[in-house]
């Protein structure tokens, strides 16, 4: 018994191995996207500072335009590279019951390390918002984000979403890719909109109002450990879903 398990342990491990070697180049890209585009928010950030008066509040481009950068790149990467690796991966005779999980390991490592990076970069630009904008106010500080409650479990629904995206994918290829791009890009150019539906229909007697108005009560209201158990449980449903979707799937080639 003992003896099957440590051999289990071992297959596992040299899966995670293999993971590394094909994917090294991927983590990568996305940490020098990250530093890239938190290089362009700090030209932006120095650009409206030079633009705007003193008594104007300043916001932390460049840790914004990374974090939000790198999620949306690292989302879809992980979304197309789930099926790359496992046609490469299952073709070449690796079990799916660890190449899927050891995959999702491996995506749950590189958002840590990009985590890292994105925290040490906040680091340089709050210096650098003391420092070389010392006479303007700062009010947003995204510091509040790298907790660590925060972190772990946000890379838990990281590995959800590309878990689910990842085996819709592979099971119904380029259609849905195409559609859940446009869903995503449909959702983040219409939050502005959303937000203004929601303002006034708070705001409205209406049942829609009366109904908004319980749900928003309802989450401020929720602790904040019940919101993270919530969000843990609906990444393990799409965790779930994603392996009934891809345990039985056949090798594209």
């Amino acid at each position: 018994m003992w003896a099957k398990a440590a051999g289990t342990e071992g297959k596992c491990m040299r899966e995670l191995k293999k993971q590394a070697v094909l994917r090294w180049d991927e983590l990568a890209f996305i940490l020098a996207v990250e530093t890239g585009l938190f290089i362009f928010g700090e030209i932006m950030l120095a650009v409206i500072a030079s633009q705007t008066d003193q008594d104007e509040t300043l916001v932390p481009l460049g840790t914004l335009a990374a974090v939000m950068g790198c999620f949306v790149i690292m989302l879809t990467m992980g979304m197309t590279s789930l099926a790359l690796c496992f046609n490469i991966g299952v073709g070449m005779g690796s079990v799916r019951r660890r190449l899927v999980p050891m995959y999702l390991l491996f995506s749950y490592a590189e958002f840590l390390v990009m985590a890292a990076v994105a925290f040490v970069l906040h680091l340089f630009e709050r210096f650098v918002l003391h420092t070389a904008f010392s006479d303007r106010i700062n009010e947003f500080d995204m510091g509040f984000l790298f907790q660590w409650k925060y972190i772990w479990v946000s890379g838990f629904v990281m590995v959800g979403l590309i878990g689910l995206m990842g085996a819709t994918f592979l099971k119904y290829g380029k259609i849905a890719f195409v559609i859940l791009w446009v869903l995503c890009v449909a959702c983040a150019g219409g939050i502005s909109r959303i937000s203004k539906f929601v303002c006034a229909a708070k705001q409205s007697d209406s049942a829609v109002g009366r109904i908004l108005r319980r749900i928003i009560e309802f989450f401020i209201e929720m602790p904040e450990n019940g919101l993270l158990a919530g969000l843990l449980v609906i990444s393990a449903l799409m965790l779930a879903l994603s392996w009934l979707m891809i345990r039985k799937k056949q090798v594209d080639l």
